[in-house]
């Protein structure tokens, strides 16, 4: 019996070779029905891939040390696999009349999209995963893609995985655990190109000045993300700085207040208070808007002469249930200060109120009677 299967198998395999060889159409249109076969009976389970990695991957990123990465998953369409197959495989299974499956060269039915801040963040986001997933392969596209400028978008990391075998203790990703699928990390600029380049109805036949104008703008993006990491740098460096004092600035030249000179005076005046980067930023805009001029030791000067009055007033403020910022406690001791210079940082009713209260010891006119608690 076993030799009866084994030479039917071998007639079989026989006239699957001569028909790759002779008609190699026939044979590719059967692969093509099988594939769609299994592609309509697998959804589900590329569903599940897709829900179970996106979840995996953002439970490794909740605590990183880095800014959360954006992370997006999609399942190819069938069309397009096999467009892919036909695109990238078939001449060369054809050339040689290779035997095939096109499941087996789709790698990358489930697709997860990692989207970094930064390009230095790539490396991290690569080892974790690493620690996650089973990663069968690593593809460098920076490295291949180099001298083709006009590509940047497909720059990144493209890695193939398969959930890794301590999955199996959750019973939900049993059937899953050995299917193969491609996560590519990238920056977000990086991404923004690529989505852009997709766009773009032809990139590759089309006369030399659309070609330039491609290259032109793929280096802009090449250009915004290396500056977007720059100025990341920089700002820590400024930080570091701003917080041992040490701003450097010409000679004889006072440095202008900023936001991180105003940062270092909110950690020195409000230690248990955490400024806002986004606050200070604003603060320090309506000061340099009041006067240009305004240094970092004028501030200093207005807020350590100025917050001892200002806190008498808040504390006058606590007694008839209202409360004050920081953020306002600043722009009141400026006020304060300058009482010209820096009206414009409070609003009128905020500066009746102050005033009233620096000549009578009270917000309500004279004639008015405190309302009582209700």
């Amino acid at each position: 019996m076993d030799t009866q299967v084994k030479k039917k198998r071998a007639a079989q395999l026989n006239a699957e070779k001569f028909e790759r060889t002779l008609n190699p159409e026939n044979y590719y249109n059967k692969a093509r029905s099988r594939f769609k076969e299994y592609y309509g009976t697998n959804f589900a389970r590329f569903s599940r891939v897709k829900e179970f990695a996106k979840l995996l991957i953002s439970h490794l990123f909740d605590e990183s040390d880095f800014s959360e990465p954006k992370i997006t998953t999609r399942i190819k369409d069938r069309e397009s696999a096999l467009e892919k197959f036909d695109r990238e495989y078939r001449n060369s299974l054809e050339r040689d009349a290779a035997e095939y499956e096109i499941k087996d060269h789709i790698d990358d039915i489930v697709g997860v999209r990692i989207a970094c801040w930064y390009e230095d963040n790539i490396p991290e986001v690569v080892e974790k995963l690493r620690t996650a997933f089973d990663v069968k392969a690593i593809k460098d596209k920076t490295t291949e893609l180099e001298e083709d400028h006009s590509r940047f978008g497909y720059k990144g990391i493209h890695l193939d995985v398969c959930f890794h075998q301590s999955r199996l203790q959750f019973p939900e990703y049993r059937g899953i655990e050995k299917f193969q699928f491609e996560i590519q990390v990238r920056t977000i600029v990086q991404n923004a190109w690529s989505e852009v380049d997709h766009k773009l109805k032809y990139k590759k036949e089309i006369p030399d000045v659309l070609k330039r104008r491609v290259v032109r703008m793929a280096a802009l993006f090449e250009l915004a993300d290396q500056e977007f990491q720059l100025i990341r740098d920089e700002t820590q460096k400024l930080e570091e700085l701003t917080a041992s004092d040490e701003i450097a600035c010409p000679k004889k030249e006072e440095p202008k207040i900023d936001a991180f000179s105003l940062s270092r005076i909110f950690k020195t005046h409000f230690q248990d208070f955490i400024a806002q980067p986004y606050y200070v930023d604003q603060l320090a805009a309506q000061i340099r808007q009041a006067d240009p001029a305004f240094t970092v030791s004028e501030t200093k000067t207005a807020i350590s002469t100025k917050l001892g009055l200002v806190n008498q007033y808040v504390r006058y403020l606590g007694e008839i249930g209202h409360k004050m910022a920081p953020f306002n406690k600043v722009r009141h001791c400026l006020y304060a200060y300058d009482n010209d210079k820096f009206q414009q940082m409070l609003f009128p009713g905020r500066i009746r109120n102050f005033d009233r209260w620096q000549k009578t010891g009270s917000v309500f006119p004279v004639t008015d009677k405190k309302p009582k608690a209700s």
